[in-house]
């Protein structure tokens, strides 16, 4: 390679140079012009934004609020339902020593909150452990007829225990028609009187031998105990 073809050569790489120097400065301008344009475009939706006044703010949240309480509003006829419901299940929720039934959530139905208490009792009931409560509800009548059998069997599971040890006994708490609190133990098997009871002896055996070997004291037969 001679002197010409060289300066051709690092001429042809000054005029690249310049040229990818320029393309540089040009798409340096336009990003600064697309985030001036997107910087304007925020600042336009934020004063839109802000140019909501407090008033209007405040009576849309009204509005809101508003709505919510009138949902959650009840009629005495569903207090009462409520009531009821979680009464009747308390008595099956203290039979089985498992505290008193849930109280009602806030807006609630009747029909949510039913299927709610009887599901944790439907595993002590062999008839209804597996029925779709929330199905069951679309007929008022069967509905009803499954959760009594559901709270019944359950209390019966919870006078009836058969996981507790032998001599072993539950506190069950009930309110009385008087309105006074009655205290009943249950239990699987056994009295506390038979905890305290001395093993049975039984007899296993007879024998003929001298009584405790003395001279004179003839042979009688005697038994042996175990």
């Amino acid at each position: 390679m001679n002197e010409e073809q060289l300066k051709t050569i690092m001429a042809a790489l000054d005029e690249l140079r310049t040229g990818f120097t320029a393309i540089a400065k040009r798409c340096d301008s336009l990003d600064a012009k697309l985030s001036k344009k997107d910087n304007e475009e925020e600042a336009a939706e934020r004063v839109a934004a802000d140019s909501v006044s407090r008033a209007e703010f405040r009576a849309l949240s009204d509005r809101v609020n508003g709505v919510t309480i009138k949902q959650m509003e009840r009629t005495p006829g569903d207090r009462d339902a409520l009531a009821e419901l979680q009464a009747r299940a308390d008595v099956a929720y203290r039979a089985l020593g498992e505290g008193t039934a849930p109280a009602p959530h806030q807006g609630e139905s009747v029909v949510d909150f039913a299927c709610r208490i009887h599901r944790p009792l439907q595993k002590h009931s062999s008839r209804f452990a597996k029925s779709e409560l929330a199905v069951i509800a679309r007929d008022p009548a069967t509905f009803n007829t499954v959760l009594d059998g559901i709270r019944s069997d359950a209390y019966q599971r919870g006078l009836n225990p058969v996981d507790l040890a032998p001599y072993i006994f539950r506190e069950v708490k009930t309110q009385g028609a008087g309105g006074h609190q009655v205290t009943s133990f249950v239990g699987s098997r056994g009295t506390f009187i038979g905890a305290m009871a001395r093993p049975v002896r039984k007899i296993v055996g007879f024998h003929n031998e001298p009584r405790l070997g003395r001279p004179g004291v003839p042979s009688s037969s005697g038994g042996a105990l175990n």
